[in-house]
């Protein structure tokens, strides 16, 4: 279940930037090779979700992780600007637990992950070089509505590179 659709809205200003189709993140957003190297050496641990979020557009998060952090939601979405997207990683949740995710994480909530998703791929940077990356997002990118770097030694660079190669590439 998806509820990520670009709203339509005729009077949108000429200049301000469409909303990407393609979203691009992280497994996750607190990576033990991220600190020092991304996030700066003083940031607080709970400022890292903002300062993440000011570069890419979404983050999947692992079920284990947000269900540790059920109480946070609503925290999450405040720290992120409204364009931002959650995407929770799960299965078989009661109407009671969707309801309350919902609720807490708003219009910021793009929807349960699931492993047969078709619309959602979790890639491994380090299985293809970028010019095997752009030829697998010709194939793959007009399908996908999100994209997620799941290596577990992923660099803040790997995954700047991916996204701006998806951007480079109009997605």
């Amino acid at each position: 279940m998806i509820h990520d659709k670009p709203a339509q809205n005729p009077q949108q200003d000429a200049a301000e930037p469409a909303e990407r189709r393609l979203r691009v993140g992280a497994v996750g957003w607190d990576h033990a090779r991220w600190q020092g190297n991304y996030y700066p050496d003083d940031l607080p641990a709970e400022w890292r979700l903002s300062f993440y979020a000011n570069e890419f557009p979404a983050v999947l998060v692992p079920q284990q992780q947000w269900q540790e952090h059920w109480q946070q939601l609503a925290d999450w979405a405040e720290d992120v600007p409204d364009e931002f997207r959650f995407y929770l990683q799960g299965e078989n949740l009661s109407a009671q637990q969707q309801a309350h995710i919902q609720q807490h994480l708003g219009q910021r909530f793009a929807g349960m992950v699931s492993a047969a998703q078709s619309d959602i791929a979790l890639i491994h940077y380090n299985e293809r070089s970028l010019r095997q990356w752009r030829e697998w997002l010709e194939q793959n990118g007009p399908r996908l509505q999100a994209v997620f770097v799941c290596d577990p030694a992923l660099s803040i660079k790997q995954l700047s590179d991916f996204k701006s190669l998806v951007e480079l590439m109009g997605f």
